[in-house]
């Protein structure tokens, strides 16, 4: 239910940790740089910006506003707001959850995005031999040939 949301409202303020690491997740699930999120979405735009898609393009882009502007707001109501008596008791670190999972990803995500130009060149080489029908003149097209078998 809606209402439930309340309950959270500055629920998570002592968990500074916890914070940055949910402030980070929604940058990458957004696509700000320099999160693995934003490569995803600038692959997309180009991609829609070639096949001269606008709608693709522009639900891409309304898409990254309207995460960005969820995350944030979530994230400004449990860590940033001052506890309510309606709100929650959130379990302190070391309680039984461990924070080291979500920074594990978090981490990767960071990574991703600094270091994604390998991915994405191999990204494009996949599309490329993907593209390339027996009929087009390929200099060579392993996905084909596994399929297809040399003929």
């Amino acid at each position: 239910k809606a209402g439930d949301f309340v309950k959270l409202h500055g629920a998570g303020r002592p968990l500074i940790i916890v914070s940055i690491l949910y402030f980070l997740g929604g940058l990458a699930l957004a696509g700000i740089p320099p999160m693995n999120g934003f490569i995803s979405k600038v692959v997309l735009l180009q991609g829609g910006i070639d096949a001269q898609g606008w709608s693709a393009v522009a639900l891409v882009v309304a898409a990254g506003a309207l995460t960005l502007l969820y995350m944030m707001r979530a994230w400004s109501l449990m860590f940033q707001e001052p506890a309510d008596e309606n709100s929650v008791a959130l379990k302190e670190p070391g309680q039984g959850d461990s924070w080291l999972a979500p920074a594990m990803l978090i981490g990767i995500s960071l990574f991703l995005g600094l270091y994604a130009a390998p991915l994405v060149e191999v990204a494009q080489i996949t599309v490329d031999q993907l593209l390339c029908s027996a009929a087009e003149t390929c200099t060579f097209n392993p996905y084909i040939e596994a399929v297809l078998g040399s003929n």
